[in-house]
């Protein structure tokens, strides 16, 4: 049996919600992906944050998590980039070990898709582009485009 001390379990978990120079916390990264969202899905968005992975079922990450994006809306940067959302909830899963594998299934029916062509890329045009298009403007141009949409 594998015992692992409660301290070095204690700072697994701070290292998802600490900020530094090289990387953003969680609850940064929440709020940065509802910002370039449209205006009006924002709000329901953070009222509606599905949490999957084995990492969310440590105990208090729920609440920890809501604290500190609630924390984060009152600073000047978010506050002025969100307006005054006050709320954030977490949509649960009606079954709790669907959570370890919600992501997986997501992936795998994506997967199996015929639309996946039009939203990857190879490893050459990565270099080449050197950044991940904006799928949502693919769509876009794929709806205008009769060769494209299937």
């Amino acid at each position: 049996m594998l015992i692992v001390p409660g301290l070095i379990r204690e700072w697994t978990a701070e290292a998802i919600f600490e900020e530094n120079d090289d990387i953003r916390s969680l609850p940064q990264l929440v709020l940065d992906a509802v910002y370039r969202c449209p205006i009006d899905t924002r709000r329901k968005l953070l009222d509606s944050i599905i949490l999957v992975g084995g990492t969310t079922r440590m105990k208090g990450f729920y609440a920890r998590l809501r604290d500190e994006i609630l924390h984060l809306l009152t600073a000047p940067a978010y506050a002025q980039k969100l307006g005054n959302i006050k709320s954030v909830k977490f949509y649960r899963l009606p079954n709790t070990s669907i959570e370890l594998y919600a992501s997986w299934i997501g992936g795998s029916m994506f997967g199996a898709l015929d639309v996946l062509q039009y939203h990857s890329m190879t490893r050459q045009d990565w270099k080449a582009q050197g950044k991940v298009p904006d799928w949502t403007s693919n769509v876009y141009e794929m709806n205008r485009d009769p060769a494209r949409s299937r």
